[in-house]
């Protein structure tokens, strides 16, 4: 898959083919270096760096399925996630920034395999993602379908 580069009025696209040149390094405005860090969180399942992201009274969405409250509780869904799945696969395909930071709209795909039977699930979404001043994920809204 590759990236698009997208702009418009009050925008800043971002090609993202999949690897971030500095993959520790996170702006603290730069909401598409936070979703690429986030990323590469799940693939490791880092709970503990991935929760880190998020601010301490952060929302986490995911209509129908999750709506958390705090870092705890987003904390506390991915280390189950982490618990249960390996040959978790997370892609950026391509991301919106508006400009002076911030918000971000984010389109990916999302594979994992359920350690207990196996199972592959594959799924495409799009999430917004809107930072704090202190640059940590205040509010990360995402919609998604499974597509294998």
């Amino acid at each position: 898959m590759s990236g698009a580069n997208l702009s418009g009025p009050g925008a800043t696209g971002h090609d993202l083919p999949g690897t971030d040149p500095h993959p520790d390094t996170v702006s603290n405005r730069d909401p598409i270096a936070v979703v690429r860090r986030l990323a590469e969180c799940w693939k490791h399942g880092d709970a503990d760096g991935a929760a880190a992201l998020f601010a301490p009274d952060a929302i986490y969405e995911e209509p129908p399925v999750y709506a958390l409250a705090g870092r705890d509780a987003i904390h506390a869904l991915f280390a189950d996630f982490a618990a249960r799945h390996h040959d978790v696969e997370f892609v950026v395909v391509r991301a919106l920034a508006q400009d002076g930071g911030g918000l971000a709209a984010a389109e990916w795909r999302f594979g994992h395999t359920r350690t207990a039977d196996g199972e592959r699930k594959v799924y495409a979404g799009l999430a917004w993602v809107e930072l704090d001043a202190a640059g940590q994920v205040a509010r990360w809204r995402g919609f998604s379908a499974r597509v294998a």
